[in-house]
């Protein structure tokens, strides 16, 4: 009894420390240490451990790793072949412990310090906001005390219940994916780099893949191979100043598919050519992600694949590895777009009836497909952002009662706005959290099934007076983008953000470009640079070309998108079938998706919008910065648009077109040294250092 009164006393005082955390340069541990130390089982390994650390001669710069059992139990020396490289694991440690020893890892300086703690503060039922508030002052410790250390931050591993040898952990996968999310946004927060662990390790069940644990909670060497391989080709591991780089390449005429080519290096030589100059010290705005659109129709046509094959799919697509296109950015249809069966949406009831209430409100149509596919992507990628956008309002709002065309009476945009809010709570309670939403897909274009018309001054109209006060209200901080329509009308989102009431409610402008010049965006960025951009949807069609939509798109959307303000990158559709299907009746019949999915056989083919993603997705993490990148000494006849990066891990990426009719030869220039490269006519590549 006196053990659970101290437990539960421990509880309460963690809880209160949210609010009395000690600062980053703090060296005082909080009130409630000693009760936590109480939790803390095999104190004479703790206390060996730590010995044998404090008695370690102190040399600065090296790579640490720094965690639990977990930690402790890898060989990081023989398994990274660095033989400087630090294990600062102790078994059964918390993240309480690992502060209380921090002090013996920031006096070494590490050029990189790899953590991964969290498992045992779950097993003895410390509250999830206490091991993010301690997770965090760990952070804040080591910037503010060794602030040229480079920190990754590790998701806590899936368990194996089958293997019960650790019974008090097993019941705890569901808490593991809820702090997942928290330490994955404490690291965004505080510019730590989130490593993505889960995918790696998971198998199609959500657990720890049984052929890599031999008691369902640690690693056997098969494990801890894959793990450091996984930082390998991360780059996470890769040495500082290292003058490798690694290239990726496309070609017109799909001789190199996202191919890797031979390693360059840098050096003082440089060709006669023209030199893209990568300069990581201006910086521009911080990426949010690159994907497709999930419209039911890729849900229904990915559904029906066999699981395995489907599985296997989802992996290459969803998940943060080299060998996998790392998509990390998904947009949703509110209702039904073009690119479902049939028009619907979340609250019809018969011609003729009306519901302001919402009583009929369900997303029981998003069940079949929808959400199971959702959920297996979330569980490969827990941090993949979701934007969900209506092709229209209910009918029975509209003025026409129509699913096509029409606009929403004004007496309804009360009930509509909360038709938003009930959307996003019920795919919360789906484990579902919808990042952001736009207000109407291409509000300008009522001739889609369905559509909707929504002028600006309408659009204006109802997000300052009925979408942002219900968000508000409901406690949602769900992000609100204007327009989401072509960049041919710049006007409509800037009339939006003139209204500076509606502004309050406005993350940013969100736009396609099937009219109109991408430097568009950056007309909105100059008149409101405090509001963000977002490119949101460009289609390939059946009947295009390979090498043609490669290059246009690259240039304006790879390349154009970013260096015009645009925190994302999203191609349309992400699935269909050997039909270009399912589609709407009047809905687009010649889209072509991201993968071809055969209806007889599940065969998949991946078409040139994977690829083009794929250059970006793969390599350049969300959180990552854009970076500026100058071509300098071309003539006439040089054509090389190109877009630079910093990833959150500190790697740099450039995007390179030759969007010329000849090969052409070219320096990539940076911090001094240059390496030289040519590409085809057409071709695009990767630089990655």
């Amino acid at each position: 009894m006196r053990q659970l009164m101290c437990l539960r006393s421990a509880r309460v005082i963690a809880a209160a420390s949210l609010v009395t955390l000690p600062s980053a340069v703090d060296a005082q541990l909080p009130t409630n240490q000693r009760l936590y130390d109480t939790l803390t089982t095999m104190p004479d390994l703790r206390a060996s451990r730590i010995a044998k650390f404090e008695a370690e001669p102190v040399v600065t710069g090296r790579v640490i790793f720094l965690g639990n059992s977990i930690t402790q139990g890898g060989d990081w020396a023989k398994l990274t072949g660095d033989s400087t490289v630090i294990n600062r694991g102790i078994g059964a440690d918390i993240t309480f412990g690992l502060r209380s020893r921090l002090a013996d890892v920031t006096k070494r300086k590490p050029s990189r310090l790899f953590i991964l703690i969290g498992i045992n503060d779950i097993s003895k039922d410390i509250p999830d906001a206490v091991i993010a508030a301690q997770y965090r002052a760990l952070v804040d410790s080591v910037k503010s005390q060794s602030p040229q250390t480079k920190i990754f931050v590790q998701s806590i591993l899936p368990l194996n219940p089958t293997v019960k040898n650790f019974p008090q952990h097993y019941d705890k996968q569901e808490r593991v994916v809820a702090v997942n999310v928290l330490i994955r946004r404490m690291a965004r927060e505080t510019g730590a780099t989130y490593v993505d662990l889960w995918p790696i390790f998971v198998d199609r069940q959500n657990r720890l893949d049984a052929s890599l644990t031999g008691d369902g909670l640690h690693l056997n060497q098969q494990g801890y191979e894959r793990w450091v391989r996984f930082l390998k080709q991360r780059r996470y591991l890769a040495s500082a100043g290292s003058d490798s780089v690694a290239v990726w390449m496309t070609t017109g005429d799909k001789s190199a598919l996202l191919a890797r080519q031979p390693t360059l290096a840098f050096g003082s030589v440089a060709n006669a050519g023209p030199t893209i100059t990568v300069d990581g010290a201006t910086t521009y705005q911080t990426m949010a992600g690159f994907g497709y659109t999930l419209t039911g129709g890729s849900a229904y046509v990915i559904n029906r694949m066999p699981a395995a094959a489907r599985d296997a799919l989802l992996r290459e697509l969803f998940t943060r590895d080299v060998s996998s296109l790392g998509v990390s950015y998904l947009r949703l249809s509110i209702g039904a777009s073009d690119l479902d069966a049939a028009p619907f949406t979340y609250d019809d009831v018969p011609a003729g009836q009306t519901d302001p209430a919402l009583a009929a409100f369900t997303i029981d149509a998003a069940r079949a497909d929808l959400i199971p596919v959702l959920k297996r992507i979330l569980a490969l990628n827990p941090g993949i952002e979701l934007l969900a956008t209506p092709w229209t309002a209910p009918r029975w709002m509209k003025d026409n009662g129509a699913y096509v065309g029409g606009s929403l009476r004004p007496a309804n945009y009360a009930a509509y706005a909360q038709y938003f809010v009930k959307y996003i709570q019920a795919m919360k309670a789906e484990g579902i959290t919808i990042t952001a939403i736009t207000v109407q897909n291409e509000p300008l274009h009522p001739g889609n099934n369905p559509s909707m018309l929504m002028t600006a001054a309408q659009q204006a109209t109802f997000i300052r007076d009925h979408l942002g006060p219900a968000l508000k209200a409901a406690g949602l901080g769900t992000k609100i983008f204007l327009y989401d329509h072509n960049a041919d009308h710049p006007e409509y989102p800037l009339e939006i953000l003139s209204d500076s009431a509606a502004k309050t409610f406005v993350d940013g402008s969100a736009f396609h470009l099937y009219g109109g010049p991408i430097e568009a965006l950056t007309t909105v960025h100059d008149k409101h640079p405090d509001r963000n951009l977002y490119f949101t949807e460009q289609y390939t069609a059946s009947n295009g070309n390979f090498a043609g939509d490669l290059r246009w798109h690259v240039k304006n959307l790879v390349v154009g998108a970013p260096r015009n303000w645009s925190r994302t990158v999203l191609e349309w559709n992400l699935a269909n079938d050997e039909r270009f299907g399912p589609h709407t009746d009047g809905g687009c019949t010649t889209c072509l998706g991201a993968v071809t999915i055969d209806s007889s056989s599940a065969a998949v083919t991946r078409n040139v919008a994977y690829y083009i993603v794929g250059h970006l997705s793969r390599f350049v993490d969300p959180g990552s910065v854009r970076v500026a990148s100058t071509l300098e000494g071309g003539s006439k006849t040089t054509s090389l648009p190109n877009v630079a990066f910093r990833t959150p891990a500190g790697r740099y990426v450039l995007v390179v077109l030759n969007d010329g009719n000849t090969t052409q030869t070219f320096n990539v220039g940076f911090a001094g040294r240059r390496v030289a490269h040519s590409l085809g006519a057409g071709s695009v590549a990767t630089y990655v250092w």
